[in-house]
């Protein structure tokens, strides 16, 4: 009987360790988790912090997102004594150190014994790019609430009462100002608390420079400059936009309520709310909307304030500003800001003199 050769397996065995893909998974979490501990913990570092732009809030409206962290920086030297609430009009169109001083001017010229009254006052320009009054309603809760001014004034115009056209400008509907108003959003209370949210938009490097540069041209009180001037645009361009903003005024019903939201918040002597007027350029106010419309428009206002007790003070067809102080047929540039802010410290100064509104100083409580 031949024999037979062993049987040797000739194959090869290689001992492998395999990890759970769970293990891996939950490796590549805690190094995930560990690095952004460390990033939020960098961006808390207040010099790094001092070094970035404005933090996000969830929005796209960058010059929103920069003018709240102006308020903060501003609120953070003092009490905010009266803020000035608007849309780019109110950005461009109102200095708080001329309506300040002009205030302060006229209230101390009535002390018979000349010594100084004591109203010297803080307060900041908040005008939001395409702002509505919907949005300006939300804006209000938020900054009342949180800065309890002595003193909000809304400037508006016909605008105002539109549907938004830049839908950024939409902030009633944005997660953290829910939040910041009492609704809870977890989105809304990341952007609040978390610094890796807030400092997401760094991801997008084109906003960088943007919001950089919206932060230098704006003043420590929120006032931003418009040097353009009137003669240096082309006229008929600018007619077929201002057109474009305000050829059909029909207040949708949540401006009006929103004004009628804005007025209720006026309980002196805490908190006082007047309503003013932004003017668009004299002449071609009845070319836009006609002189019933714009009539329509300073009643439905009236009719919205009264109730609470609430100024309201019209301006365009006051003529108050020069051709040599418009930048473009519905902003103010700087000589014109200078000129309606001299006007508006008048006029508050004027309402305290007659016992219309109470006197605005902290110190007057």
């Amino acid at each position: 009987m031949p024999d037979h050769p062993p049987n040797h397996d000739t194959s090869t065995t290689t001992l492998r360790l395999r990890h759970p893909f769970g293990y891996t998974m939950l490796l590549a979490l805690l190094i995930a988790g560990i690095l952004l501990i460390a990033a939020e913990g960098a961006l808390r570092i207040p010099a790094l912090a001092a070094a970035l732009p404005a933090p996000g809030l969830g929005s796209t409206h960058d010059q929103f997102e920069v003018q709240i962290v102006g308020l903060r920086r501003f609120a953070a030297g003092g009490p905010v004594d009266c803020i000035f609430l608007g849309s780019s009009m109110v950005r461009h169109g109102l200095k708080p150190e001329i309506v300040t001083n002009i205030y302060a001017a006229q209230i101390d010229a009535t002390q018979s014994d000349n010594r100084q009254s004591g109203e010297t006052l803080r307060c900041y320009t908040f005008g939001v790019l395409g702002l509505t009054a919907d949005g300006a309603r939300a804006l209000a809760d938020y900054l009342i609430t949180t800065y309890q001014p002595r003193l909000l004034v809304y400037g508006l115009s016909p605008r105002d009462f539109s549907q938004p056209l830049d839908e950024r400008a939409d902030l009633n509907q944005l997660d953290w100002l829910r939040y910041m108003n009492g609704t809870f959003t977890l989105s809304g209370w990341l952007h609040e608390h978390a610094r890796t949210v807030q400092y997401g938009w760094l991801l997008d490097v084109n906003r960088l420079d943007k919001r950089q540069s919206l932060m230098d041209e704006m003043a420590e009180n929120g006032y931003t400059p418009n040097d353009r001037a009137l003669g240096q645009i082309n006229i008929e361009n600018e007619l077929a936009r201002i057109t474009t903003l305000y050829q059909t005024y029909a207040p949708v019903q949540e401006a009006a309520a929103s004004v009628a939201a804005i007025s209720a918040f006026h309980a002196p002597p805490t908190t006082q709310i007047v309503l003013v007027e932004m003017p668009v350029y004299p002449p071609v106010v009845f070319r836009l909307f006609g002189a019933d419309t714009y009539q329509t428009f300073n009643a439905d206002i009236v009719r919205f304030t009264a109730p609470a007790g609430v100024i309201y003070w019209p301006t365009t067809l006051h003529n108050l500003v020069p051709q040599r102080g418009w930048a473009d047929l519905n902003h103010l540039n700087e000589e014109g800001a200078t000129i309606f802010s001299t006007w508006l410290g008048q006029q508050l100064a004027a309402a305290v003199l007659r016992g219309d509104l109470h006197p605005l100083a902290r110190r007057a409580e």
